[in-house]
């Protein structure tokens, strides 16, 4: 077994699945299964089926791409989407979702600005409106990671060159003017 493949089997994650009815909705798989409603869960962020109940609903109406409901095929995908974006919670979920639903709606704009019989004005407002969505996008990743961050930065330095009779300070710095004016 490679490296690559230990590290994947570490990694592992129970699958989520829904599959469609005869009655038009969409079934999970193996929901009776402790280890499938915890994947669950844990899919969404939280400890509570409540608030995953709802953020489900949530979910499918964003993957039906206009309809009622999600089929197995779009559902699959969106929470597939969201266990690879791994949220910690469920304010991190919310913004997942937020973000597949910015995707989903800048695709659907970028296509209507690619149809045929688009006048310059509807090529043009189309194209307007999914690069606003691109930007929207790339600020709700920014909000994420500083979410995920604690608005904290961190800076690595690589590389630091001191040369000869100069002085290299490394590590955090408290300037105290104060006590500097009384030396």
């Amino acid at each position: 077994m490679t490296n690559n493949q230990k590290l994947i089997s570490q990694n592992k994650k129970t699958k989520i699945k829904f599959s469609d009815t005869k009655e038009g909705g969409i079934l999970l798989e193996n929901s009776e299964s402790p280890n499938m409603r915890q994947a669950l869960i844990k899919a969404f962020g939280g400890n509570d089926f409540d608030i995953v109940d709802l953020l489900t609903d949530g979910i499918s109406r964003i993957a039906s791409n206009g309809k009622e409901i999600a089929n197995a095929k779009e559902m699959n995908f969106a929470v597939s989407f969201l266990q690879e974006i791994n949220p910690q919670d469920p304010v991190e979920a919310m913004l997942a979702i937020q973000m597949l639903g910015t995707h989903f709606l800048s695709c659907k704009t970028l296509h209507r600005g690619s149809l045929n019989n688009q006048t310059f004005e509807g090529v043009s407002e189309n194209i307007n409106r999914a690069t606003k969505l691109n930007r929207t996008y790339i600020a709700q990743m920014d909000a994420l990671k500083k979410y995920r961050n604690k608005g904290n930065q961190k800076i690595t330095v690589e590389h630091i060159n001191v040369n000869e009779g100069g002085k290299a300070v490394i590590g955090s710095t408290i300037n105290n003017q104060i006590n500097n004016k009384n030396d």
